[in-house]
């Protein structure tokens, strides 16, 4: 929290969502801990602490959601959905509470985004926005390479000491920020007034404000691009910020400069805050590689799904580009080499259990891939009886099968506690 205060202060290209994420996640940690649950528990509250945490930042309840099942669990299973929904709910019913208190109005995020009632038919409109989503999710993927060069840059600076390394971290983004800032005010912050502003209302005109008295084109190819630059720079560092909204922003000014072209072109007017919106969700989705949360959360921050056969193409070219390009969800590829800077890796050893299933126990009659498995455990034999299978994601577990489980942990007896609570 004091943190992210200081980011506030500093006025760093960063969101909100990524400090109430980890805010919610601690909370739900803290919970786990006074009521002295079990480890599989505990890792159902963080869940629904982080999408509480994300879904009252953006106020976006399906958004915090998606989040549960598509980046913290990759899966759908009921306890997640149960987890998910029961944390988002209560946490807007309070929010909303909060705000009645004070007086506030708690609404959409971005109001100045009109879209066309209807589908939408014109033939044209759908080549430019084709060729949209090619641009940005190379883009994209550009950006990707961008945070992890600055990633290997800044574990280059050495010091006596990890505090040092990181200070020096930090006050070089701190110092950029604060530089880039001076050429204009939508540099700073997440991007919320920028994304804003970029909205035309179904109009040809966005309320955007040009630093130097450049033309439109000038000001939005200025921002966008130390929009981008500053936003790699600070999660390259490891800045404790939100990335989401920045990365939005980004495809915001990305959508608008392409509007310029398109109408030049003979695009429609009133197809400009579609465009924006479909750069917003496919830049998006071609870093993080979450192709649902980028869907819901660009159509839930506007309140309006006229826009979701747009966003839905410009999305599935952007993750098809990421893949095509090799490259990992950022958040994966970030957790990865924070594994490795700790050393985590380098103590992890390959461990195999045998675990026997109770009677009632949580796993039985799921199928394997329903059930919370420690991270990184993987289950390779069933003995039932005399006869051994070679398990899947669809095989049955039932009580008295005998599993084989590997995975490479430092913690040995942290995963043989938390599977001996799965079988019991």
């Amino acid at each position: 929290f004091a943190s992210s205060l200081l980011r506030i202060f500093f006025g760093l290209s960063a969101g909100s969502e990524g400090p109430s994420l980890f805010i919610g996640a601690a909370s739900g940690e803290g919970v786990a801990t006074l009521l002295k649950r079990n480890e599989m528990i505990r890792r159902y509250q963080v869940t629904g602490g982080a999408c509480a945490g994300l879904a009252v930042a953006f106020n976006a309840p399906l958004t915090g959601m998606a989040f549960a099942f598509e980046e913290a669990h990759k899966r759908f299973t009921p306890e997640v959905f149960i987890c998910a929904f029961s944390s988002v709910v209560f946490a807007l019913v309070v929010r909303n509470g909060l705000y009645a208190l004070f007086g506030l109005q708690a609404s959409s995020f971005f109001e100045t985004y009109l879209f066309p009632q209807g589908a939408v038919s014109d033939g044209k409109f759908f080549l430019f926005l084709v060729l949209s989503a090619v641009i940005c999710g190379v883009l994209g993927v550009l950006f990707y390479k961008w945070t992890f060069l600055l990633a290997r840059l800044f574990s280059k600076i050495k010091g006596k000491s990890s505090f040092k390394r990181i200070f020096f971290r930090m006050l070089t983004a701190v110092l950029l920020g604060g530089a880039f800032s001076l050429l204009s005010a939508y540099l700073m912050g997440g991007g919320h007034g920028l994304i804003e502003s970029l909205g035309t209302n179904g109009g040809e005109n966005a309320s955007f404000q040009s630093a130097f008295a450049l033309p439109l084109v000038g000001g939005l190819l200025l921002v966008g691009v130390l929009k981008f630059i500053i936003t790699g720079v600070n999660m390259g560092a490891g800045v404790p910020c939100g990335a989401f909204i920045p990365m939005l922003a980004v495809g915001a000014c990305i959508g608008s400069l392409l509007n310029q072209a398109w109408l030049g072109l003979g695009m429609s007017a009133g197809y400009c805050d579609f465009l924006v919106m479909v750069c917003m969700a496919t830049f998006f989705t071609a870093i993080v590689k979450a192709p649902i949360t980028g869907i819901v959360m660009v159509c839930e921050l506007t309140w309006s799904f006229s826009a979701l056969l747009p966003v839905v193409i410009g999305v599935a070219i952007g993750y098809f580009i990421g893949d095509l390009s090799r490259t990992d969800s950022i958040y994966e590829e970030l957790l990865e080499k924070f594994e490795r800077e700790q050393g985590i890796r380098a103590r992890a050893q390959r461990e195999v259990f045998t675990l026997s299933l109770h009677d009632g126990c949580i796993a039985e009659k799921r199928e394997v891939r329903d059930v919370l498995w420690p991270a990184g455990v993987r289950v390779v034999e069933i003995r039932r009886g005399e006869e051994l299978i070679l398990p899947d994601g669809d095989s049955v577990l039932l009580s008295g099968d005998v599993l084989t489980l590997v995975c490479r942990t430092d913690e040995p007896d942290k995963v043989k506690a938390e599977l001996l609570e799965i079988a019991r």
